[in-house]
């Protein structure tokens, strides 16, 4: 179905005008990625049990080779996320460190409603996307049972694990089992 919420032309406006001030123009293609890292609940929710879940963490780094194919490719690429452990290490013009250099709120809603598609790990963001009917890619993503594919274009790669006893990764019948 198509999405239920919309911006008001004021908003739509303001998401554009900010688009600019970080050199993106307004029908520039863009794509958004975020990964997940213990910053954020180390920052929001110190004492929360959250900090045991590092398991759906990933390394920022890992996404850079497909973050500078797809700028080769005319998209802009802006790296997501409230609180982040590291700044990007890039020095190519389309792949914007969005997180520490232009973030907000409203510009965390816009830009996830208005990509291309959304790459990105478990986390709350990769909600957003979903509401605005953006495609998205889930990589690491460790739940099987709850692949979240609802979209038509939505597609996903599971996080491998790792068994310790078994000296090898585990199957997904393994996992799912688990």
């Amino acid at each position: 179905s198509k999405p239920h919420i919309s911006f008001t032309v004021e908003e739509e406006a303001m998401g554009l005008s900010e688009l600019r001030k970080i050199g993106i123009s307004d029908d520039a293609p863009i794509v958004c990625f975020h990964a997940r890292d213990p910053s954020y609940i180390q920052e929001y929710l110190p004492n929360s049990s959250l900090q045991l879940v590092g398991y759906k963490d990933s390394n920022i780094a890992n996404y850079m080779p497909a973050a500078a194919k797809l700028a080769e490719n005319g998209y802009y690429v802006l790296r997501m996320g409230a609180v982040v452990a590291q700044a990007l290490e890039t020095g190519n013009d389309r792949i914007i460190d969005y997180a520490n250099v232009a973030r907000s709120d409203f510009m965390d809603i816009y830009l996830s409603a208005k990509c291309h598609f959304f790459i990105c790990s478990s986390s709350g963001l990769d909600r957003v996307p979903m509401i605005f009917r953006r495609p998205s890619l889930y990589v690491n993503y460790l739940m099987l049972e709850l692949l979240p594919t609802w979209g038509p274009k939505d597609l996903c790669i599971p996080k491998r694990i790792w068994s310790k006893s078994e000296g090898r990764y585990l199957r997904f019948k393994e996992i799912l089992d688990s």
